[in-house]
């Protein structure tokens, strides 16, 4: 018997992009770093400028070694959801995160709309 599915109104289903981004959201608001007494920082020229994220002292990160080989490390890193960013971090840009300076030194969007700044210490 073929499966037969209800009929549901357009706009009625979350698209997946839509699904991700309440996912983003709520990641945020329950891991990131609280504002008022550890805030994020952006270095930027014409003044600083205060990010929301979700902070990894110690990310396990792969790379490709010069063999092309993949190479397992561990990397500060910062999980940024790209929606709500009015400046995207560039690879270079400093960052305070915790008191302590950071550089970004690549970025890893997801595809969701999230993305992850990985970093080294300034």
């Amino acid at each position: 018997m073929p499966l037969v599915l209800p009929m549901v109104p357009m706009g009625a289903i979350m698209s997946l992009i839509d699904i991700a981004k309440e996912v983003n959201s709520a990641v945020l608001d329950v891991f990131g770093e609280d504002p008022v007494s550890s805030s994020i920082i952006l270095d930027r020229v014409g003044g600083p400028l205060e990010i929301r994220g979700v902070f990894e002292a110690q990310r396990e990160v792969l790379d490709l070694g010069s063999d092309g080989a993949e190479v397992a490390g561990y990397s500060p890193a910062l999980f940024v959801d790209l929606d709500q960013l009015v400046v995207v971090p560039e690879r270079g840009d400093v960052l305070t995160i915790r008191g302590d300076r950071y550089r970004v030194r690549d970025r890893n969007p997801d595809g969701q709309g999230g993305c992850w700044l990985l970093l080294h210490k300034a």
